[in-house]
């Protein structure tokens, strides 16, 4: 590198640590720490270890940090019991906690609010009698999980995001960050695959993007002119990255604990066991043989695919 670039490099470097006005909010430098899933929320509510998790980002210098996906007040928001809601007494005095020790520690922060939408599986939980909900009742693989979302379902689904917004007001947040990306709820009306409608919901680009601006315009009522709000989109989806896999059987032995059985685009048969509530523990997978993978299916009251049928006879005697 030659002392040209040198000076260069370490100037755009040094402009990292420069303050940044955000409307009315003043963000101390220009470090912003991207929302990651954690899922260490046992009931949807964050604990201390999550206040200290954001803390030490606080104190490690970023400027500002926007949370983890937070669930919004919706019955098929979520996918699983650890994940954050963000309603209820518990859960939002859970964030002004953290809200309370990342200003202490320097920093900004803004809760991300979410509603998964398809992307959901059958079953999850913390709601496993629920079903999945979407602009057209269909995933992005064109499987029917559900009817289209009725305008009615609509309407509450964008106060649900309207209330989210009022409450991290409330409680001390700094602003929001809305997900729109990544194939959830949001991003599934503006993906023509997944946004089939012929309502005012669907159709050319500017109408799918109807649902996000009803959100948007609901959670600036609900603000006021000056807490900044921001979208979050992606050109990317969460079946991007998703290599094919089936769903073949699941069990739930708790509310905290379950396994599911996939196959996998290659032939191969694998249970994820999740765990994830134990001393923040991620899930576990185990890959099968064929044979052991119908032993599981037959223990816990499956029926066979056809692949594995050939082990039924040996295995039910």
């Amino acid at each position: 590198m030659t002392q040209s670039n040198s000076i260069q490099h370490s100037q755009a470097v040094q402009s990292l640590f420069k303050p940044f006005k955000l409307g009315k909010l003043s963000i101390p430098n220009r470090i912003v720490m991207a929302p990651m899933t954690r899922g260490f929320s046992p009931e949807g509510i964050p604990g201390q270890n999550v206040a200290d998790y954001y803390r030490r980002r606080a104190e490690g210098g970023v400027g500002l940090i926007i949370t983890e996906g937070t669930l919004i007040n919706h019955p098929a928001s979520a996918s699983s019991p650890n994940y954050p809601s963000f309603y209820g007494e518990k859960a939002l005095k859970g964030w002004s906690e953290v809200v309370a020790s990342v200003h202490a520690a320097g920093g900004l922060i803004f809760p991300q609010l979410w509603h998964e939408g398809t992307t959901r599986k059958i079953g999850a939980l913390p709601n496993i009698d629920v079903m999945p909900v979407g602009p057209s009742g269909i995933t992005s693989a064109g499987v029917k999980v559900n009817e289209p979302l009725s305008e009615t379902e609509i309407a509450s689904i964008v106060q649900a995001f309207a209330q989210a917004a009022a409450d991290a007001q409330s409680i001390g947040f700094d602003g929001i960050e809305i997900h729109g990306a990544h194939g959830y709820l949001i991003d599934e009306f503006f993906w023509d695959k997944t946004n089939l409608r012929t309502d005012k919901y669907g159709g050319d680009l500017v109408s799918r993007t109807r649902f996000a601006a009803e959100i948007i315009a609901a959670c600036r009522l609900a603000v006021g002119p000056d807490f900044p709000i921001c979208l979050r989109i992606s050109q990317w989806k969460e079946a991007t990255y998703w290599d094919g896999s089936n769903h073949i059987g699941r069990i739930t032995g708790s509310q905290w604990h379950s396994q599911t059985l996939y196959l996998s685009s290659k032939g191969q048969y694998y249970i994820i066991e999740d765990t994830s509530y134990q001393s923040d523990k991620y899930p576990k997978i185990n890959l099968l043989s064929k044979e052991e993978a119908a032993s599981w299916l037959l223990l816990n009251e499956h029926e066979l695919p056809e692949d594995l049928k050939e082990y039924e006879d040996e295995l039910v005697e």
